[in-house]
């Protein structure tokens, strides 16, 4: 189903709830966080007004109902219940990184956010309920105490015709006369603006009727009024004073057991107060918003820091085949140590030395003789150099001839 919108900037995303069906929701705006539940008979576009009003100065989120809407149908219809779309709620603040938001809630949004402050009271910062009741709305609905036994089953019979609620529904609906029938008996004040009721209608009208009177009858037995005493947080309570699905008395009660609370009543106003009396709703608004800044200041959370990705574990490498054993490098030869040159042998005298040698040998045996023999012969001793050795005769020249 397409949305048309009147929210300029408003940003739809998806988010996968706690079972797995595909939440839609809207954001738009900057500054501090305000969760809105919506009504049943209405789209986000009731908000429309009050929306465009805050979202210079507020971050605004909001979601379709599962099974309503653009939201997907769940795969188990039993969770059409007030508990369930807490859970979606919750899953919703901590997809966009919310802390401590501020709920408000229009119609069945109301129930939802009184279960959702009951579940999760640390997590809320103020709330505002505009047109709804904090449990068994059908006992008061109509403003008639026999609503609480015809409505029960009136729901669960239009659940098991729901194919043909739809088509006869989609047809009523349409159908331009509906709007003046409906006036007079107090659903919409003539304030409202009919364009954006008429396509809120068109939107209605194509319901998936089976997910939606499932939702009805858990609205009936939904029942938060034993919580209210425990709300310690700053909250404002709106009520219209033709509203005969959410009565003024109702309001009242709510706002006596909820300690710190404000009531505001639009005297003219019926259930679709937003739509009706925007201004006066806006001027409210801005008052209770300045004294929860007062109250508790806002404090922008630090942005956190990424967490450090584990890195992926490296890919084991295939067992490479072993390498065959280098050989081993052979070691160089140690240098021998220097020595000293051995001094060369003396070369044996030639043939020539040997020979005289021996002839000197020869020539002392001679001389030994020859003083032996002239010893005895009594003739004088040959003269002897100073090496002992025996002097060489002087041979006698003969004179020259003239």
């Amino acid at each position: 189903m397409k949305q048309k919108t009147r929210i300029e900037g408003i940003e739809v995303k998806h988010f996968t709830s706690f079972d797995g069906t595909r939440i839609a929701y809207q954001t738009v705006g900057q500054g501090p966080p305000i969760v809105f539940a919506n009504g049943l008979g209405g789209t986000y576009d009731a908000w429309c007004y009050l929306f465009n009003h805050l979202k210079d100065r507020y971050r605004i989120i909001t979601w379709d109902y599962r099974g309503l809407y653009t939201s997907d149908r769940p795969a188990d219809v039993g969770t059409m219940t007030i508990k369930c779309m807490v859970r979606d709620m919750h899953r919703l603040i901590q997809t966009e990184g919310v802390e401590r938001p501020i709920i408000a809630g229009w119609s069945m949004g109301v129930p939802v956010i009184f279960e959702y402050i009951k579940s999760y009271p640390q997590d809320v910062r103020a709330l505002a309920g505009i047109c709804g009741s904090a449990g068994r709305a059908f006992d008061t609905a109509l403003n008639w105490e026999g609503s609480r036994y015809l409505m029960p089953p009136v729901f669960v019979l239009l659940e098991k015709m729901h194919g043909l609620t739809g088509v006869v529904m989609n047809r009523v609906l349409n159908w331009d006369l509906i709007y003046k029938l409906i006036q007079p008996v107090g659903m919409v004040a003539a304030e409202a603006d009919i364009e954006v009721f008429r396509e809120m209608v068109e939107d209605y009208s194509k319901l998936d009727f089976e997910c939606y009177f499932r939702v009805m009858q858990d609205l009936g037995k939904h029942d938060a009024w034993d919580h209210l005493s425990s709300i310690d947080v700053p909250s404002l309570i709106v009520a219209a004073g033709k509203d005969f699905f959410t009565p003024v008395h109702v309001s009242e009660r709510m706002h006596r057991r909820i300690r710190n609370s404000e009531l505001f009543v639009l005297p003219k106003g019926t259930h679709y107060a937003p739509l009706e009396f925007p201004m006066e709703l806006n001027q409210r608004m801005d008052a209770f918003l300045e004294r929860v800044e007062r109250i508790e200041p806002y404090e922008r959370p630090k942005p956190k820091a990424k967490p450090k990705s584990k890195p992926k574990p490296k890919p084991k490498p295939k067992p490479k085949a072993k390498p065959k054993p280098k050989p081993k490098p052979k070691a160089k030869p140690k240098p021998k140590p220097k020595t000293k040159p051995k001094p060369k042998a003396k070369a044996k005298p030639k043939a020539k030395k040997a020979a005289k040698g021996k002839a000197a040998k020869s020539s002392r045996a001679t001389t030994r003789l020859s003083v032996k023999s002239s010893k005895r012969l009594g003739g004088p001793a040959p003269a002897r150099s100073k090496s002992g050795r025996p002097k060489p005769a002087k041979k006698k020249t003969l004179p020259k001839a003239k």
